[in-house]
């Protein structure tokens, strides 16, 4: 066994690994052909200079575009949904938009109501969320890319089927546009699954170097180029790009408003075709991680090994192993196995390092698990806030333009953040670790919540409906602007809940690993949206201030919660990301 010290910390390494993916002699800037590095910061230098990005290639920062049109299509196709499902198709409209002049009805094709509405929606959140497993998986195993433009290709046609279901002569039968948009749904879903699974994994893997190292710039100061400043700088712009596309929410409900559903989905349907060209045109000038076949298999078999080494039927035992696992994750170490048993079995197909990074991936995936209770409130505002928004005055302005506010926060946050905040806090030696920027994303939600619920009841109060302002045929005398700050904080939220997550999902998932690691992080959203489905008996009046309410409790109580188990985690943040750097990928 050799030593690797990173930060002043020791890691191991196997040097006699028969591991397929062979160890450096020394490191050197992947995707390049310039010689190794060799200028590695020291202690004090990691400790004293300014740590930076490294430039981003242009070719990189196409990927982003992909997104961008991925976001822009699914937004907004999914914005005029609440309105397309729950209200009927308005007096003599044949396209699903009220007749001119007509300012009180809403657009609407299914008349379905509220509950069928929120839960359809939520169906379709939880479908698209689900579905990164599989596309993870697809990829890890099979190719990344082929599985981005297969995505991409059962994408489109989900598009096309929404679009040709919600045409004048499609929609004069009650059932076609459901059937139409559960199917354009499906298959919607799967292909974002492939995609957003990998689309981040993809971008991160332009990243030149894994290793932290020493420049001069040219105005003579030294910095040190560091990979997890890089990642963390291109997660924040990739969530950037995912909200310019989420701009398309003014654009698709202005339609709806003004002429038609069945043009408000061909928009999406023509943004998105452009897809698999740009992918195809881009295919050659990437850097690809070559799929491992068997990765999925290996960390089974050595999650197996841990487990036994955990579970007893001494109840008392098992209590002190849960409480130690670190006995049971060496066990999975060949060099281990080797000491214990004498030989190393033909199934141990890994090394030292492997079992390493795999347990490093294991404590990322536990705090993405904390993330459901997030998602729950951040579901709210696709669907329950938009229903309240239209329970309110809106002139000439759609409902679901409010929503506009949340990405609108976002874009202007996220340069601030990273232009400003993060390289102050930085600079001055200030810890502001991923534990502690999530713990701040579930503090922001639940104030978001709070906010909802004291607007709710506000509604309540002058409706001439009271209680039942969602069926009421007159509209509370109240701008729907006054909900805005609640979609401003969830935005605030977003910045450090799911744009660090992505930012944990490449620095601590095995290389050829993390499009099924980034899966387990977007997957939670699909399981809240579960949650919220069981919610649906309490989306309606007169329960939802007592829905708003009970949310922002949890929510909070999570966030406590989640930083109080692992705050710790900051403190080894660069040490942990080194594990298996010095390995070639």
């Amino acid at each position: 066994m050799s030593p690797v010290e990173y930060n002043g910390t020791i890691l191991e390494k196997d040097n006699n690994s028969d591991n397929k993916s062979e160890n450096k002699s020394e490191r050197t800037q992947k995707g390049s052909q310039e010689e190794p590095l060799t200028n590695f910061p020291t202690d004090h230098e990691f400790a004293t200079l300014r740590k930076v990005s490294e430039s981003v290639s242009l070719y990189a920062l196409a990927i982003v575009v992909v997104e961008l049109a991925e976001r822009f299509s699914y937004y907004s196709s999914k914005v005029v949904a609440q309105n397309y499902i729950q209200y009927p198709l308005p007096y003599g409209s044949i396209t699903g938009t009220p007749l001119a002049g007509d300012v009180d009805t809403s657009p609407g094709v299914m008349g379905r109501g509220q509950q069928v509405a929120t839960g359809l929606t939520t169906f379709s959140t939880f479908w698209s969320y689900l579905t990164p497993v599989l596309g993870g998986i697809i990829a890890d195993t099979q190719g990344r890319y082929i599985t981005i433009i297969a995505s991409s290709l059962i994408y489109f046609i989900g598009l096309l089927i929404l679009t040709l279901t919600s045409i004048p002569s499609a929609i004069t039968n009650n059932t076609t546009p459901l059937a139409g948009w559960i199917t354009a749904t499906i298959l919607i879903g799967l292909g974002t699954g492939g995609i957003k699974a990998n689309i981040s994994v993809l971008l991160g893997e332009q990243i030149k170097s894994s290793v932290p190292y020493t420049q001069v710039l040219k105005t003579g100061e030294k910095v040190i180029v560091d990979p997890n400043v890089t990642i963390q700088r291109l997660m924040s712009w990739f969530y950037w790009s995912i909200n310019v596309g989420s701009l398309s929410m003014l654009v698709s409900p202005a339609i709806e408003k003004n002429h038609s559903f069945w043009l408000a989905f061909t928009i999406p349907t023509v943004v998105f075709a452009a897809v698999p060209f740009i992918l195809f045109a881009l295919r050659n000038k990437l850097v690809h991680t070559p799929p491992r076949g068997t990765v999925l298999l290996e960390v089974s078999r050595l999650l197996r090994i841990v487990a036994k080494n955990i579970y007893s039927f001494n109840p008392i035992r098992w209590i002190r192993n849960l409480k130690d696992t670190q006995s049971s994750w060496n066990a999975a170490k060949p060099s281990v196995y080797e000491k214990e048993h004498g030989f190393v079995p033909k199934f141990i197909t890994w090394d030292d390092a492997f079992v390493l990074e795999v347990k490093r991936g294991w404590s990322a995936c536990k705090i993405f698990f904390c993330l459901i209770f997030y998602y729950i409130s951040q579901n709210q505002l696709s669907n329950n806030l938009v229903s309240l928004s239209t329970t309110m005055q809106s002139g000439n302005t759609p409902p679901e333009v409010v929503k506009i506010i949340d990405p609108i926060m976002i874009l202007a946050t996220i340069p601030i953040l990273d232009f400003l905040v993060y390289p102050f806090l930085r600079k001055k030696g200030i810890r502001f670790g991923p534990v502690l920027r999530i713990a701040s994303g579930f503090i922001l939600a639940s104030l978001s919540m709070v906010y909802a619920a004291v607007i709710q009841h506000y509604v309540y109060t002058i409706s001439p409906c009271g209680e039942y302002a969602a069926t009421c045929n007159t509209k509370a005398p109240q701008n729907l602007w006054i909900v805005a700050p609640s979609y401003a904080l969830m935005a605030l939220s977003e910045v450090f809940g799911p744009v660090t997550a992505y930012e944990l999902a490449l620095k601590k998932a095995p290389v050829k690993l993390r499009a099924f690691v980034t899966s387990i992080f977007l997957v939670q959203t699909a399981f809240a949206s579960a949650i919220n489905e069981a919610l649906v008996s309490v989306s309606e009046d007169p329960y939802l201030v007592w829905m708003y309410a009970s949310l922002a409790i949890v929510t909070f109580l999570a966030g406590f919660a989640f930083y109080a188990m692992f705050h710790k985690r900051d403190r080894n943040e660069e040490a942990e990301n080194a594990i298996g750097k010095d390995r070639q990928e």
